[in-house]
């Protein structure tokens, strides 16, 4: 028989372990391991070996993970707060990322999961013209098309931000969204002074950042936005014209709260003349202030809204004017424009066949 093995003793000098006698790896406890060869290997061997085989990827994906976390909290960061140029140059240095998912919170607090491009899907942010300019889901996918497996990565996490069935879900959304405003607005109509419909409209309030966690589908029902635009225009006259009461109301409460739950991208939007970037004019700047202010600034849905049409500019307005008649008509044409060239349409249903492989960052 032979004479039992040495017991292992962890040691800094890798000479030391080489000398006559040393234990075999098999002695070793793999933490020990871990925390020895982990300490002798580059990043990329690090990767290339966690790869090779379950063992391997057992000794060394945590030691990657660790590395990796604070280049994915940035990299989902960047794709929900609409951070384009900041997310291009970080994707430069670190392709893989793109494979990553996980969770973040957005411009307006909520949580969102998924990868990048996921982030990006949900929140619309493609371009209305892509034939002209990216925006982030076009930059996204130029960088996850220098991979073997890129377009089926592309067909695959679309396929996961808009599941079997996220029709029918977006559909339900839809129709409570509208109930909810339709009740706000009746709220309004029958009041006779502001203290009459706050409740209705607090509750309204609640009831938009009630959506705080999106996990598949779109991050925000731009659909609201438009009927919101509609009812304030069909009640105009019967709520009193121009800086009347209850179009104050309607428009600084209510289109200004709607306004506040826009994910980044539409905000921006909003900042840059939304007709303008239907037209095709321009790509977007990326800016999120007004006149200087914060789009999201703490009085939005409180006491103004944002108006956004190129024949009066981009502004604060107060007041339930009439200028939010051309907002509506600049939303309605972007909308359209932007659902012309989605790139969601036909999505297939894929097995877990076609799921591709784990990239590192």
């Amino acid at each position: 028989m032979s004479a039992p093995r040495k017991p292992f003793e962890a040691s800094i000098d890798r000479n030391e372990l080489a000398a006559e006698g040393a234990p075999s790896l098999i002695d070793v406890h793999s933490d020990s391991v871990g925390l020895i060869v982990n300490s002798w290997l580059t990043r990329k061997e690090k990767i290339t070996m966690a790869e090779t085989c379950q063992t391997y990827n057992n000794l060394f994906q945590p030691d990657l993970d660790k590395e990796a976390k604070p280049l994915v909290e940035a990299a989902l960061h960047y794709a929900a707060f609409g951070k384009k140029d900041e997310l291009n140059e970080l994707l430069k240095k670190h392709r893989g990322l793109i494979y990553k998912r996980s969770q973040t919170l957005d411009i307006r607090g909520r949580i969102v999961h998924g990868s990048v491009y996921r982030i990006a899907l949900g929140a619309k942010d493609w371009s209305p013209y892509p034939e002209k300019f990216e925006e982030m889901v076009e930059m996204i996918e130029s960088h996850m098309r220098k991979f073997p497996d890129g377009e089926n990565e592309i067909t695959l996490q679309k396929a996961e931000q808009f599941p079997k069935g996220w029709e029918e879900e977006e559909r339900k959304r839809e129709e409570q969204d509208s109930a909810e405003l339709k009740k706000v607005f009746a709220a309004i109509d029958q009041s006779v002074k502001d203290e009459d419909c706050a409740e209705a409209i607090e509750q309204f309030r609640a009831y938009l950042k009630s959506q705080n966690e999106i996990k598949t589908g779109y991050h925000f029902n731009d659909k609201l936005l438009t009927e919101a635009h509609a009812l304030y225009k069909g009640h105009f006259e019967k709520f009193g014209g121009n800086y009347s009461r209850k179009n104050k109301l309607a428009s600084d409460k209510v289109l200004g709260s709607i306004q506040d739950r826009l994910t980044a991208c539409i905000a921006m939007a909003h900042c840059d003349d939304l007709m303008r970037i239907a037209d095709g004019d321009r790509a977007l700047s990326r800016k999120l202030d007004v006149e200087g202010s914060p789009f999201f600034s703490p009085g939005l849905g409180v006491d103004h809204f944002v108006y956004s049409y190129y024949t009066t500019g981009v502004g604060w307005a107060v007041g339930g004017c009439g200028v939010v008649g051309g907002g509506g008509v600049a939303w309605t044409t972007y909308v359209e424009r932007k659902d012309e060239t989605s790139p969601i349409s036909n999505i297939p249903t894929l097995s877990s066949r076609n799921r591709s492989k784990p990239h590192r960052a």
